[in-house]
């Protein structure tokens, strides 16, 4: 059995004050405590012990007040001076003075940051006093982790985040969390969100959990044609893995006219939908217009899918590299895109802007290059001073712009810029047969 030795020591420091010629002597007694901290180890990693080092040291507290400190000398025995006079239960952190795992801690190679794991013990001054040495115990879980990306990794469990500075990938890393029960865990790889969220999670002090290789969820894009974004659809992805293992993701449009949704971890398998817009994504095929063929879930960069056509077979593509398109709306222009009946290859697109008795034609210019939509489509500056206007089919076989070369015209619009209307019906109303799309 180990012999365990404390030293005490009185040492008296004077303040003197002089007030109204009357001195106030204060007296703050000190005693020496040298003692052994068990275990000899400050942990037990993966059976790699973590010594206790240089410089480490624990607080002594006694009914919530911290009456000193006792810092390493030699192997794992700890000694300082402490307030005198205090009886009863003492409590020992390491690191001294922290109770709360910090928030921000440093990847340490197959290892955790210094001073993230915290230990407590409970002993009292008697003990203390008669070198009966004192237990500390671990007061966090450690989450051992390997992430896909490197960057900061930051888990969030419960209400509390924990940042990991400054990982790289694939290397094996411990961060530190307080225990825990019945609370969800969610984290973020570089900023990125990742493909794994759990519920009621549980995490005991003194256990590693193995959370594996961390990835940031895989997103899938959707790019519909002209056909698929009328009536205002909606656009879902059915992921499934058979008829019993599914679920419906609605999916965001961004700015550029594109739809996307994270992929739900664990379903390699998804069918893209158009759906009624009067109607929730929850009601699943009883709410769906039209959709494409059974896809894979892609893993590399083929993300992006087309809709070509009305067809669900051979109507859609992916594409093997990140979304771009020469088509990215300005705002100050307008676009028209004729179909069926407007595009009969005989014609020309002039608009015609108005504002009280001022009118100009100005001619429409045909641009290639846009992926997702199905035909040619035209654009037209707008022009300054007027609110208003008309898209007119002309014949091509003339080239004044008036309203006797005029063969077909929508109704009258608003002048915005960065909107597309479609055109498809031969009538001089266009009431009903034109669509806009605002992207």
């Amino acid at each position: 059995m180990k012999k365990y030795f404390a030293y005490i020591a009185f040492a008296a420091l004077v303040f003197a004050v002089s007030c109204n010629k009357e001195e106030i002597n204060t007296t703050v007694e000190t005693e020496l405590i040298t003692v052994e901290i068990n275990p000899e180890v400050k942990t037990s990693l993966s059976g790699v012990n973590t010594e206790w080092t240089a410089g480490d040291a624990v607080s002594v507290t006694v009914a919530g007040k911290n009456i000193g400190t006792l810092t390493l000398v030699d192997g794992n025995t700890f000694s300082g001076e402490i307030e005198a006079g205090h009886d009863g239960d003492a409590t020992l952190n390491y690191p001294a003075g922290v109770t709360e795992v910090p928030a921000t801690q440093a990847a340490v190679a197959n290892s955790f940051a210094n001073g993230a794991a915290l230990l407590e013990g409970t002993t009292t001054m008697d003990a203390l006093r008669a070198g009966e040495g004192a237990t500390l115990l671990n007061k966090t879980a450690l989450l051992c982790f390997k992430p896909y990306v490197a960057g900061d990794v930051v888990f969030t469990i419960g209400s509390i985040s924990y940042t990991i500075k400054d990982c790289t990938s694939g290397t094996t890393y411990f961060a530190c969390v307080s225990p825990v029960s019945g609370a969800s865990l969610s984290y973020t790889l570089g900023g990125d969100e990742g493909a794994k969220a759990k519920d009621n999670v549980a995490f005991e002090a003194g256990k590693i959990y193995n959370l594996g290789e961390l990835k940031i969820k895989t997103y899938v894009y959707l790019v519909p044609n002209v056909n698929w974004q009328n009536e205002n659809a909606k656009f879902a992805a059915y992921f499934y893995v058979d008829d019993n293992n599914n679920t419906w993701v609605e999916m965001t449009k961004s700015s550029a006219g594109v739809y996307t949704c994270a992929v739900p971890d664990g379903y390699p398998n998804v069918i893209f939908c158009r759906m009624d817009p009067s109607k929730a994504i929850t009601a699943g095929w009883g709410a769906k217009w039209d959709q494409t063929n059974n896809l894979t879930v892609p893993t590399g960069n083929k993300n992006y899918y087309y809709i070509e056509g009305w067809s669900k077979s051979n109507a859609s593509k992916w594409d093997t590299s990140a979304y771009t398109s020469t088509y990215f709306p300005s705002s100050d222009k307008r676009y028209l895109l004729p179909q069926e009946e407007w595009a009969q290859n005989n014609e020309r697109y002039a608009a015609y802007f108005f504002e009280g008795n001022s009118n100009k034609w100005v001619n429409l210019s045909k641009v290639s290059g846009c992926k997702y939509l199905t035909g040619s489509y035209y654009e037209v500056a707008v022009q300054s001073g007027y609110s208003n206007m008309i898209f007119c089919r002309m014949n091509k076989s003339t080239t004044d712009n008036t309203w006797n070369n005029k063969w077909d015209q929508t109704k009258d619009l608003s002048v915005n810029g960065g909107e597309l209307y479609t055109v498809s019906k031969k009538s001089n109303s266009q009431k009903e047969s034109w669509s806009k799309f605002s992207y």
